[in-house]
């Protein structure tokens, strides 16, 4: 019986760090009951070439099933660019994941060019698994009460983050910590900016009452999943960032794919692709084609 379900996609290149996302998405994929699809983009190459692909595909195929026996898993060498491949697959995709970095690369950059446009193009959430060697050797069945971090305000970016982040968690039994970073107030006068004369307290309770809003309804949905927020002074990046090191996963919220060459994700999103000590999940509304 043929399965319709969209399958998690992992796309692999033989590094440890491309088997520790396979890890991580075997999990993701059993945590959402949905089949693991795993690809390599080879590319044109000579038949040996091909043959070691194919070998390696198949290994990470036993490994996953090895890992994850109720996991329906397949696996395929496909003839093409790795950017383009993960990116075409992810409309019918549930997620696609990829690891910040793979084979090849400057030593030193913490994200990969291949992750990076795959984050941008691809029409699928897309989850980059930073420190993806950590999850080599993890056990399966290893607990974790570390969070799901959101940045939370009132966009709408954030409200579709918002309520991923909750369902991971209650996917995955972890309690979910909202982070709100919040600047102290200016004014303009006469030509020159000046700093507000508005308690900062004022401002720091304004953005808890933000954040409990934002999350009100998915608290009620889930009531099981422990919650807490983070209120901060500073840019958001730099909060969620900091606060990744104790964390299982962020979430952030994009407006979309992008097929335009040359833009950019977000400041925000950027800066966690880069910098984030765990992974980055990048959920996105579908594509208007209106």
């Amino acid at each position: 019986m043929e399965d319709d379900r969209k399958p998690v996609i992992v796309g692999i290149d033989g590094s440890e760090s491309s088997r520790g996302a396979l890890h991580w998405a075997a999990g993701e994929a059993v945590a959402r009951d949905r089949p693991l699809r795993i690809i390599h983009a080879a590319g044109p190459a000579e038949p040996e070439l091909w043959s070691a692909a194919r070998a390696m595909v198949a290994d990470a195929v036993s490994a996953a099933r090895s890992w994850r026996p109720e996991l329906a898993v397949s696996g395929e060498v496909i003839d093409g660019q790795p950017v383009v491949e993960l990116c075409s697959a992810s409309p019918d995709a549930e997620l696609v994941v990829i690891a910040a970095r793979g084979i090849g690369g400057f030593d030193g950059l913490l994200l990969g060019s291949v992750a990076a446009e795959v984050a941008l193009h691809a029409q699928s959430a897309v989850t980059v698994v930073h420190n993806a060697s950590a999850w080599v050797d993890r056990a399966p069945d290893a607990v974790s009460d570390l969070p799901v971090l959101v940045g939370a305000d009132s966009s709408h970016e954030s409200a579709k983050a918002i309520g991923v982040a909750f369902e991971e968690a209650h996917l995955h039994g972890l309690p979910v910590l909202a982070v709100r970073a919040w600047h102290p107030p200016v004014v303009a006068y006469r030509g020159k900016v000046q700093h507000s004369t508005i308690s900062h307290e004022i401002v720091e309770t304004a953005a808890g009452h933000t954040v409990l809003e934002a999350v009100a309804d998915w608290r009620a949905k889930y009531p099981e999943v422990a919650f807490s927020t983070s209120i901060v002074a500073g840019s958001a990046a730099g909060a969620l960032v900091e606060a990744s090191t104790s964390a299982q996963l962020i979430v952030v919220g994009s407006r979309g794919h992008s097929s335009i060459p040359g833009l950019r994700l977000g400041a925000t999103i950027s800066q966690l692709l880069q910098h984030a000590r765990c992974p980055v999940m990048i959920v996105r509304e579908p594509r208007d084609e209106g």
